[in-house]
Order: C-alpha cells, then sequence, then structure tokens
C-alpha cells in the first residue's frame, strides 16, 4: 500500500472482505477518534455485512450526530430499516406496492400482453 494510515488499511481489509480484520482496525481508530463519522459507517457497514446489525444501527445512530457524515448515516439506516423490515409502515407499504409491480411485470413477460405490443 502506497499509503498505509490505519484508516487506509482498515479500507483495504474491508475491500478484501477481511471483515472482521476490518472491524477490529476500525474499532482501533475509533478508540483515538470516537467522533470519526466515516470511520462509524464504514465499521457500521462491516458490522452489517456480518449480520451484525443492531451494532450496525447503533454506529450509524451515532454518526447522524456527525455533520460530515448525517446523510450518509440516514441513508444507511434506512437502507437497514428496509432490509430488516422494521417498521410497520415500510412494510406495510411494501405490502400495497409489490403485487403491482409483480403484475406488471408479469403481464410483461406475457406474449400478447398491452405491454408487449
Amino acid at each position: 500500500m502506497s499509503d498505509s494510515t490505519p484508516f487506509n488499511e482498515a479500507l483495504a481489509l474491508h475491500q478484501e472482505d477481511r471483515l472482521q480484520e476490518a472491524v477490529d482496525a476500525y474499532r482501533a481508530i475509533l478508540t483515538p477518534e470516537p467522533e470519526n463519522g466515516t470511520v462509524m459507517l464504514n465499521l457500521g457497514q462491516a458490522l452489517r455485512r456480518l449480520g451484525r446489525a443492531e451494532e450496525s444501527e447503533a454506529l450509524y445512530r451515532q454518526a447522524t450526530e456527525q455533520p460530515a457524515s448525517a446523510a450518509s448515516a440516514w441513508y444507511n439506516l434506512g437502507k437497514l430499516s428496509v432490509s430488516r423490515q422494521i417498521s410497520r409502515k415500510q412494510s406495510s407499504y411494501s405490502r400495497r406496492c409489490l403485487p403491482p409491480i409483480f403484475s406488471w411485470r408479469a403481464a410483461s413477460a406475457t406474449p400478447g400482453s398491452p405491454a408487449t405490443r
């Protein structure tokens, strides 16, 4: 690595799917820099990929308090919420929305249907 900062090393581990090692490296960075929102986000993403959604959510929520990372943190919380189907409103919306989408796709794949003409 040309730039061997702790963050770049952690990021390289993350990109190589050496996720637990990346988690350890990100945590080591947060010890002296507990308000580093970028590291919180990356750590949260690595934890999510390891199936540790609760820990990931906690880090995303912390990152929302850091101005530089707040928008990305809210976005990641939204993605996590959808994937975990936390919100009743979102799952209710999905039930209302998905059947029509799938009906449209099925119709568009049916020869002779209006969608394929």
